[in-house]
């Protein structure tokens, strides 16, 4: 069968590790022993295709985090690994400032 998604938690961040300019802050925490190739946000219900957060060459290694800023609202955040393989999504992420932690584990 397919892989199953692994577990993920998410958290509000606390305004002092929230080091984000403007907007709102993503955090992805990486405690799981995969690779995160792409970190996909999209506004559900919009029409273009979601927006890898990532650079092309970046990956957040198991043990990393990344931070991102994105404007606030409610977002449609995906993690897959480099097979393109759903390890977590969260289709309605209500992201206010300070933001979000998103924390991936092998369960």
């Amino acid at each position: 069968g397919c892989p199953q998604p692994l577990p993920h938690s998410v958290s509000a961040l606390d305004a002092e590790v929230a080091h984000v300019a403007e907007g709102a802050g993503l955090v992805v925490t990486n405690d799981a022993s995969v690779t995160v190739c792409y970190v996909e946000a999209r506004r559900p219900g919009a029409r273009e295709r979601p927006r890898d957060l990532l650079e092309p060459t970046d990956v957040v290694l198991a043990g990393e985090e990344r931070s991102f800023a994105l404007d606030p609202g409610v977002w449609g955040i995906t993690l897959l690994d480099c097979n393109r393989r759903v390890l977590a999504e969260e289709s309605a992420l209500e992201l206010e400032p300070p933001g979000q932690r998103i924390r991936l584990t092998d369960g």
